[in-house]
């Protein structure tokens, strides 16, 4: 709405120049927009521009992962960050967005899992990079390689494994028996 209204601004000062809005306005008592009105609608269409992309990228990606959260995040706070020539306005807008979001992921358990996504999702290669995370990541491979898996059944394969196992039983039966006299004889 706010960006609409921005482009629209010049119809709007035209409409305002207008004797007879002019009239309409003096006898409703509106105000006019003044640029530095119009100069903060345009700031805040821009700071707001990346928070809805970063919103986009998580919500509306047929791929989007858990591994984005941590570089967006980090992009968004080098965008809400507070520089020297910001606008009383865009400094105060900043804080507050940043204020907000700063507050989110603080749990540990969650960062770690963030962290850990954001390592093995090649898109965000060299994003983040502490020997910690990858300390944990090998650790939990090599405690994975150790856990002996039940293999992956078919539904054939189950519903037979009953007569498998009484062949594979009645095999080993027969390996184990040694031949008889005539069947030694036959042999020869």
């Amino acid at each position: 709405m706010v960006e609409r209204s921005v482009e629209q601004y010049h119809a709007i000062q035209a409409a305002f120049l207008d004797p007879r809005a002019k009239k309409l306005m003096k006898r409703d008592r509106l105000e006019q927009i003044t640029d530095e009105d119009f100069r903060r609608a345009e700031d805040f269409i821009s700071l707001m521009r990346m928070l809805y992309t970063s919103t986009l990228c998580v919500s509306s990606d047929k791929s989007s992962a858990c591994g984005q959260i941590i570089p967006i995040l980090q992009k968004l706070k080098t965008h809400l960050t507070i520089k020297e020539e910001d606008s009383t306005f865009v400094a105060t807008v900043k804080e507050k967005f940043w204020g907000d979001l700063s507050k989110r992921y603080q749990d540990h358990d969650i960062m770690a899992f963030l962290e850990e996504a954001t390592l093995m999702d090649p898109r965000f290669k060299g994003k983040l990079s502490t020997d910690e995370v990858w300390e944990r990541l090998k650790a939990a491979a090599l405690r994975e390689r150790h856990v002996v898996k039940k293999p992956r059944v078919s539904a054939l394969e189950e519903f037979f494994a009953e007569d498998d196992k009484e062949l594979r039983r009645s095999l080993i039966q027969k390996q184990k028996t040694a031949p008889t006299i005539l069947e030694n004889i036959r042999n020869v």
